[in-house]
């Protein structure tokens, strides 16, 4: 009789025990509720809001662009989100960098010269061959740095 007894007070403390932690935590987590919460008077005023956002733009048509030569612009005829038309003229390069562009195509071509002139005293047929390549390659980038010059 002693035991059964020993057991019902211990069950019954059990009970009180955890209803009165189980309380608490219900209490705790209503206190947090209501700090959680913000509240401020009614005022006139505007409205606004703002939003933060990252990604990438790209434009509905973008196209490379490349010269025939290389060399240093000198004028930028049109501005951003400006519409262009097939033929217009964009940039400019400047002259004075096609010049350089001249002088070392003439330098090329002087050297494949000479190289070409010191073979034809005691070459190969390979040789000769590979300097005359090398000539005629210098002459084409002359004229087309020719062609480049006139054009602008």
């Amino acid at each position: 009789m002693k035991k059964r007894r020993l057991v019902i007070v211990a069950a019954a403390l059990l009970v009180v025990a955890t209803a009165g932690f189980g309380y608490s935590r219900w209490a705790a987590s209503a206190q947090d509720d209501e700090q959680a919460l913000q509240t401020t008077t009614i005022r006139l005023g505007t409205v606004s809001a703002s939003i933060d956002a990252g990604g990438t733009l790209s434009a509905p048509q973008v196209e490379a662009i490349s010269w025939g030569t290389s060399g240093v612009v000198g004028a930028v005829r049109v501005a951003v989100g400006d519409t262009v038309q097939a033929g217009d003229i964009l940039m400019e390069l400047d002259p004075a960098s096609l010049d350089a562009s001249m002088v070392q195509a003439r330098a090329e071509l002087l050297a494949a010269e000479a190289a070409l002139a010191d073979l034809l005293d005691g070459a190969s047929a390979s040789e000769l061959a590979q300097a005359g390549l090398r000539a005629a390659n210098a002459q084409d980038a002359l004229e087309e740095a020719q062609r480049d010059w006139t054009s602008q």
